[in-house]
């Protein structure tokens, strides 16, 4: 079994023992961080993964398409392994196996707000651990006197890397490579100052946040100002409405009243008598006494020539509209008679039954053909008897064309043949 013991390792200025995450660069948009994902010793779930199985795994995942680093407890990618990075000082950081474990080289995302946010904790140092992701195809027991039985894991497949607080290996930590960005020639951030830069932008993203709440309020009082300020708007309206309105009633009722009292006097809106000018020329001797009689009982009514025309309009247009309806409705009525007729001549002739018609014609041919067949006979008697009798030939021609003689060429023939 591989010694429980991970020694230093030490490569330019970065040094591992297994137990911390490096950051190799850097900035506010890019970072690089490496560490062992993965050391031979017995983890926390009391297994251990050999040196030989790491191997293997490794290199079948780093020829893969998916180099898939995730954050823990989530299933977003928020960096990818890459096969090796060289840092400021021209240190080579290659991701591999060696006699330790698992070394891996990662640069982190900066195109999704989640890998920015894990960028800032691995800066604040909340974030400092690995654990790698996979399935182990083959385990045995294995005894050990100083630790005691652990599950030997020797076959493994690997699928991705993790980022945690603490992994499942106590060992597997990382440092940052790469954490800030160069201006002329400027020297690398320190962690203290990485951390006060993570902290800045969190207070600044605190402030854009609270900035921002600030604005919503202030719009939605802004909003709810201006509702108030409409509905102060209608109810103003409403209410010069309903004053305007008021007011055209009063005026109304000041015109009825003025109307009534011209009819009380016997005076029509026009200051006219009733019974003369246009009232004698609309209205009959009957209606102006009518009017007389009643002219308490009607004082209401405003019989102004105008009102009358307008009146006799509304009448008229309410004649002419029923007289076109009843115009249209004769002419409706007689169009579905006719279309009734139709119906029914269509209707007997679908269930007409010739057949009764045809048997009886047939049957007066049949008596018409018995008929003639026994004139003929009748003829033939009354020939053959002739020539028996001794007629002669031309009396008998001529009865056999009796048919086409004359009322007197056949009394002249009955003579002769008497005779």
């Amino acid at each position: 079994m591989a010694s429980l013991t991970v020694k230093p390792i030490r490569l330019g200025e970065h040094s591992w023992s297994g137990s911390e995450l490096a950051i190799i660069k850097g900035t506010g948009s890019d970072l690089v961080i490496a560490g062992y994902a993965s050391v031979d010793v017995v983890d926390k779930q009391n297994d251990l993964i050999t040196l030989e199985a790491l191997q293997e795994a490794s290199d079948k995942f780093m020829k893969s398409d998916y180099k898939n680093v995730m954050i823990t407890h989530s299933n977003v990618q928020v960096g990818e392994v890459v096969d090796s990075y060289t840092d400021t000082k021209g240190n080579l950081l290659k991701t591999g196996c060696d006699d330790t474990g698992f070394f891996v080289v990662i640069k982190m995302r900066n195109d999704i707000e989640k890998a920015k946010e894990v960028a800032r904790d691995i800066r604040k140092g909340k974030l400092r651990s690995f654990s790698i992701g996979g399935q182990a195809m083959h385990k045995h027991n294995v005894h050990d006197p100083d630790i005691g039985t652990y599950k030997e894991i020797d076959k493994l497949e690997l699928h991705e890397i993790t980022i945690c607080e603490e992994g499942i290996n106590p060992e597997a930590k990382f440092e940052i490579i790469k954490e800030n960005k160069k201006n002329k020639g400027s020297e690398i951030m320190t962690d203290e100052i990485s951390k006060a830069l993570g902290e800045f932008e969190d207070i600044v993203a605190q402030l854009r946040n609270q900035i921002g709440d600030e604005v919503k309020k202030e719009s939605e009082e802004q909003e709810e100002l201006e509702m108030l300020s409409e509905e102060e708007e209608e109810n103003m309206s409403y209410k010069a409405e309903e004053e305007d309105e008021e007011m055209m009633e009063e005026d109304d009722e000041e015109a009825m009243d003025k109307a009534a009292d011209s009819i009380v006097y016997g005076h029509n809106a026009t200051g006219q008598k009733m019974g003369e000018s246009n009232l004698t020329g609309r209205f009959d001797s009957e209606f102006s006494q009518f009017i007389a009689r009643k002219s308490d009982s009607i004082s209401t009514l405003d019989l102004s020539d105008e009102n009358i025309a307008k009146a006799y309009a509304q009448f008229k247009a309410e004649q002419e509209e029923a007289r076109a309806y009843d115009l249209i409705k004769n002419q409706f009525e007689a169009r579905y008679n006719a279309e009734m007729v139709q119906e029914k001549n269509t209707i007997a002739k679908e269930n007409y039954n010739a057949s009764a018609e045809v048997n009886a014609l047939k049957n007066e041919f049949a008596e018409l053909r018995k008929s003639l067949s026994a004139n003929n006979d009748t003829i033939v008697k009354q020939v053959e008897q002739a020539q028996s009798n001794g007629l002669s030939d031309d009396v008998i021609a001529k009865m056999n064309n009796i048919g086409e003689m004359t009322w007197e060429e056949v009394n002249a023939f009955v003579r002769e043949v008497q005779g």
